[in-house]
C-alpha cells in the first residue's frame, strides 16, 4: 500500500519556484546586436539598457515562476541568442540547469556502500558564495576492476625501470671506473712507460671514457620539456563544478583536486604531486581542456574526470608510475634530442659567434646529436613496457568509467573528443592558413564549439574513419581509441544515474574563461598580439559560416570534381565567339550530359594518381643517380630484384603511365572549363557576365602557371633525396641536376607572381591583386641566385598553396554566377556525385 505524502511535504512541493536570469552572454551562433535589439524590445527598455544586460554580469528578471513557466522563459530568450539561467529558490546547483534536469537532481546522501578514504577538502568547500546541496548522481560504484589489472601494470613499469636504471648505472660506473683505472696506472706505472704509450694508451683511453661518461649523463641532467599552461579557476565562483568533479572523486575513491585548472588543449588530465616516502601527503590536481568541455555533456565529460580519478585511487601505486613516466621521458627526450642541451645547442645562433667558437660549437652539437643513439635501446625498452602498462592501467581506469556513466555514454565521449579535436584543427586553420595571414579572434573554444555543431557530411565521415583506423589515440603509448571502444563495448555497463545537460552550464561566467584560456593560448605560441586587435569570435564565425556555404554550393556545382590543387583548363574565346546562344546553350547541355556520365571514371582516375605518383618518384630517383654514374641496388625506393636489374624500362612503363593517367584527367577537367566558361558568357546580366569573365581570366592565369610549377613537381618531390645522397655520400655529380630544379623553381614562381599582379584581388581586402594574395602564402624570400634545397621544397610548396588557395576563392565566385546562370537558362543540372 503506498504511504501517503505528508501535508508538510506537500506544502513544501507547492512552494517551489523558479527565478529567471540573465547571464549577460550572447549564444553562439547569434549576432550581439540582433539580440541586443530583440532585448530592448521584449522588455521595453532602451538599448544602452540592454547592453548593460549582456555586459557579462547576471541579472534576475523574473521570480516564484512555476517549473513550465520557466521553462517557455528559457526557450523564447535562448531562441534568440540570450543565454539566461533558472535558479530554483533556495538551490544554488539547478541555478545552470534546466527544470526538465533539476527534477532529475534531488537531493540526495551520496553513501557509497563501501567505505572510502578520508578525503582533503576540495577548492570551495568552504566558499559563502554558493551553496551545494544537490548530487549528480544517483547511486554508487560497487564494482571493483579485475585485481591483475593494475598489479600487472605496476609490476611491469617497476621491474622495467629498475633492470634499465641498474643497466645504466652500470655503465656509469664502468665508465669512471676504466678511466680511474687508466689513470692510476699512469701515475703509478708498474713498468717504465715512455710518454707516447703513456698518452696513446692511458690518457687518450682515460679521457675518451670520461667524455663518453659526461654523454651519458644526459638524462641525469634533462629537464622536462616546459609544462602547458593552464589557469586555476576560483573555487567560490565555481561551486557547480567543484561539487561536480568531488561527487566523480568520491565515486571512484580517489583523493579530491585541491586545485582546477583549465586548458587550451582539448583533453582531461589529472595528477598528484607526491613524494613517494610520505603518499599520504600527496595532493591531487585536475586540469580540463575548455574546448572539450564547450562540446561535452555531462556524462560524457564525468567518463574522461572518472578515468583521470581511477587512476589516482591508490596514492602510492600513482606516485609510482609517475615516477617510472618521468624516468621514461627522460630517455625519450635524450633519444630525440628533445632535453635541455638539445634545446640550447640549437638556440646558439652561429652568426653571432667568431669562427673557432663556432667550430667548437659546431662540433659539440655533431657529437651532442650522435650520442642520442646511445640512449636509443633505453628508450626503446622502455616505451615496450610503457605500452604494455598503460594497456592493463587504462584498461582498469576504463572499467571503473564504465560502472560510473556506462558503455554508451564513454563511445560517445571518445567520439566527442574526436569532433572537438577536428574542430580545433578547423579553428586554427581558419586563424592562420587560411589566406596567408593570421585572423586571431577573443574566444577559440567557442570558435571550436562553432565549428563543432556545423561538420559537414565529409567532416563526419573524415572523424568516423580516422577512429576506425586506430590511428587516434591519447599519447603515444596509450592504446589506441579504438580498442578502449572496444573494450568498453564487451563491459556492457549500464552505469548509475547521471544528470545530463551540458557540460559548459558547471562553469559560472565562461565566456570570460574562454577569453583568459584564448590569451593563455597565444602566449603558448609566443605570438605578438594586442587584446584590443582581437577579432571578434561571432564575426570570424559568420565568415566561417559564409565560406562554408560557398563551398558548399562550389561542390554542388562542380559535381563534387574540385579540389582547390586541381585546376580547370579554360578555352580560348574564339572556340565560341562566333556561336548564338541557342549553339552556346545545347553545347553546354552537351557538356553536363557528358559531366554525368564520364564522373565515374574520374573519381576512379583522381583516387589512383596518388600512388602512380610515389611509384613514379622512386623509379625517378633511381634512375637520376644511375644516370649520374652511381649504383642503385635492389631494396632501394621500394625496387625489387627485377625492377633495379631493368630499371630503365620500368621508369618508362611508370612515366607513361602516370602521364596517359594526367592526359585523360586534363581532358576531363577541360569539359568542366568549357561548361564554366559557357555558363559565364551566357549569363543574361551583363554586369555579372563582365565579373565572371575578368575571373575566368584570372582562373586561365593561374592554369597556366600551375601547369609549370606542375612541370616540377617529380623532381622537387625527390630534390631532398639527391640533396641527402650528395652530402652523405658524397655523391657530387648531383650538385648540377639540384642547382637546375632550384633555379627553375624560383624563376617559375617569380614568373606566376609577377603575371598574376594583373589581376585585381576580388576576394580577400587584405590584397590588392592576387599575386600579392599568393606571395602572402610564402614564409620566405628567395635571396641569391639559387635556393638551399630544402628551402626549394618549402618554397615550392608555399608557391603552390598560395595557387591552390587562389583557385580554390576563385571557383567559390564562379560556381554562384555560372549557376545562377545556369538557372536561369534551364540548363539540366548534373547529379551530384558521392563526396
Amino acid at each position: 500500500m503506498p504511504s501517503k505524502q505528508s501535508p508538510a511535504a506537500k506544502t513544501q512541493s507547492a512552494s517551489v519556484s523558479y527565478n529567471i536570469l540573465l547571464t549577460g552572454e550572447v549564444l553562439d551562433g547569434h549576432k550581439p546586436e540582433q539580440a541586443k535589439k530583440w532585448l530592448a524590445e521584449t522588455l521595453k527598455i532602451s538599448n544602452a539598457d540592454a547592453a548593460a544586460l549582456l555586459a557579462g554580469k547576471s541579472r534576475c528578471i523574473k521570480r516564484n515562476l512555476k517549473a513550465g513557466d520557466a521553462a517557455k522563459y528559457r526557450d523564447l530568450f535562448e531562441r534568440k541568442g540570450v543565454a539566461v539561467r533558472i535558479t530554483k529558490n533556495g538551490d544554488a546547483v539547478s541555478s545552470q540547469m534546466p527544470p526538465g534536469a533539476a527534477s532529475s537532481h534531488q537531493t540526495q546522501t551520496q553513501q557509497s556502500k563501501t567505505p572510502h578514504p578520508k578525503q582533503t577538502a576540495a577548492p570551495g568547500e568552504t566558499a559563502p558564495t554558493q551553496v551545494i546541496s544537490t548530487g549528480y548522481f544517483n547511486g554508487s560504484i560497487n564494482a571493483v576492476a579485475p585485481w591483475y589489472f593494475e598489479n600487472v601494470a605496476a609490476i611491469i613499469a617497476l621491474v622495467a625501470t629498475l633492470i634499465l636504471s641498474l643497466i645504466y648505472a652500470a655503465i656509469l660506473l664502468g665508465c669512471v671506473a676504466f678511466a680511474a683505472r687508466s689513470l692510476v696506472y699512469a701515475a703509478f706505472p708498474a713498468q717504465p712507460l715512455t710518454v707516447v704509450s703513456m698518452i696513446a694508451f692511458q690518457f687518450i683511453p682515460a679521457a675518451i671514457l670520461l667524455f663518453l661518461f659526461a654523454l651519458l649523463l644526459r638524462p641525469v641532467f634533462a629537464q622536462q620539456n616546459s609544462q602547458r599552461m593552464s589557469l586555476e579557476i576560483e573555487a567560490a565562483k565555481q561551486a557547480k563544478l567543484v561539487q561536480f568533479v568531488r561527487e566523480i572523486f568520491q565515486q571512484l575513491g580517489a583523493r579530491v583536486p585541491e586545485k582546477i585548472s583549465v586548458s587550451y588543449e582539448p583533453k582531461v588530465t589529472a595528477e598528484l604531486d607526491c613524494n613517494l616516502l610520505k603518499p599520504s601527503s600527496a595532493v591531487a590536481s585536475l586540469t580540463l581542456g575548455m574546448p572539450l568541455l564547450m562540446t561535452l555533456r555531462t556524462p560524457q565529460l564525468a567518463a574522461f574526470i572518472a578515468h583521470e580519478a581511477a587512476q589516482l585511487q591508490h596514492p602510492m601505486r600513482a606516485c609510482l608510475f609517475k615516477a617510472c613516466a618521468r624516468v621514461r621521458h627522460r630517455f625519450d627526450d635524450c633519444a630525440e634530442n628533445q632535453d635541455l642541451w638539445s634545446r640550447r645547442l640549437d638556440a646558439i645562433d652561429m652568426d653571432d659567434i667568431g669562427r673557432i667558437k663556432g667550430l667548437a660549437v659546431s662540433s659539440l652539437a655533431t657529437l651532442h646529436y650522435y650520442s642520442a643513439f646511445m640512449f636509443k635501446p633505453f628508450s626503446m625498452v622502455f616505451n615496450y613496457a610503457g605500452i604494455w602498462s598503460n594497456k592493463f592501467l587504462v584498461n582498469a581506469a576504463d572499467f571503473y568509467v564504465t560502472e560510473l556513466v556506462g558503455s554508451n555514454a564513454f563511445v560517445e565521449a571518445f567520439k566527442q573528443m574526436a569532433v572537438t579535436s577536428h574542430a580545433l584543427h578547423q579553428a586554427e586553420q581558419r586563424m592562420f592558413n587560411r589566406i596567408g595571414e593570421r585572423q586571431l579572434i577573443n574566444n577559440i573554444p567557442a570558435l571550436v564549439h562553432h565549428f563543432a555543431v556545423n561538420l559537414t557530411v565529409r567532416d563526419k565521415r573524415e572523424i568516423e574513419d580516422e577512429m576506425n583506423s586506430s590511428e587516434s589515440r591519447r599519447d603515444y603509448d596509450y592504446p589506441s581509441d579504438r580498442s578502449r571502444i572496444i573494450f568498453c563495448e564487451d563491459l556492457d555497463r549500464d552505469g548509475i544515474s547521471c544528470a545530463d545537460f551540458p557540460a559548459a552550464e558547471l562553469l559560472t561566467n565562461i565566456g570570460v574563461l574562454n577569453e583568459q584560456v584564448t590569451l593563455l593560448y597565444y602566449r603558448h605560441l609566443q605570438l605578438e598580439f594586442d587584446v584590443q586587435d582581437l577579432m571578434d569570435v561571432h564575426q570570424l564565425a559568420n565568415l566561417a559560416d559564409k565560406d562554408q556555404k560557398r563551398e558548399q554550393l562550389s561542390a554542388q556545382y562542380f559535381n563534387n570534381w574540385f579540389d582547390p590543387e586541381l585546376f580547370w583548363k579554360i578555352p580560348a574565346p574564339e572556340s565560341v565567339k562566333n556561336l548564338t546562344n541557342i549553339e552556346r546553350v545545347k553545347m553546354l547541355n552537351d557538356a553536363v550530359s557528358q559531366i554525368r556520365h564520364i564522373t565515374p571514371d574520374y573519381v576512379q582516375l583522381v583516387a589512383g594518381e596518388p600512388k602512380m605518383f610515389a611509384a613514379l618518384v622512386n623509379t625517378s630517383v633511381a634512375n637520376e643517380i644511375r644516370k649520374a654514374g652511381y649504383k642503385v641496388g635492389a631494396g632501394e625506393f621500394g625496387l625489387n630484384d627485377e625492377q633495379a636489374k631493368h630499371l630503365s624500362e620500368f621508369h618508362t612503363q611508370n612515366r607513361n603511365d602516370y602521364t596517359n593517367t594526367s592526359i585523360r584527367l586534363t581532358k576531363m577537367r577541360e569539359v568542366m572549363g568549357t561548361r564554366l566558361f559557357l555558363a559565364i558568357s551566357l549569363h543574361p546580366d551583363a554586369a555579372k557576365r563582365k565579373v565572371g569573365v575578368m575571373l575566368l581570366q584570372a582562373l586561365a592565369c593561374l592554369y597556366q602557371h600551375h601547369e609549370k610549377m606542375n612541370s616540377l613537381k617529380v623532381k622537387v618531390a625527390y630534390l631532398p633525396i639527391l640533396a641527402a645522397r650528395e652530402k652523405d655520400k658524397k655523391e657530387t655529380e648531383h650538385a648540377k641536376r639540384i642547382q637546375r630544379v632550384a633555379s627553375d623553381v624560383k624563376q617559375f614562381a617569380k614568373d606566376a607572381l609577377a603575371s598574376l599582379q594583373h589581376f585585381k584581388c576580388t576576394f580577400s581586402q587584405s590584397h590588392d591583386h592576387i599575386g600579392a594574395f599568393v606571395k602572402a602564402h610564402t614564409k620566405q624570400e628567395p635571396n641569391g641566385e639559387t635556393l638551399h634545397p630544402l628551402e626549394t621544397v618549402d618554397y615550392f610548396y608555399e608557391i603552390n598553396y598560395g595557387l591552390a588557395e587562389a583557385n580554390r576563392m576563385l571557383n567559390n565566385q564562379l560556381a554562384m554566377i555560372a549557376l545562377e546562370s545556369e538557372l536561369l537558362n534551364k540548363i539540366t543540372p548534373v547529379k551530384l556525385a558521392s563526396g
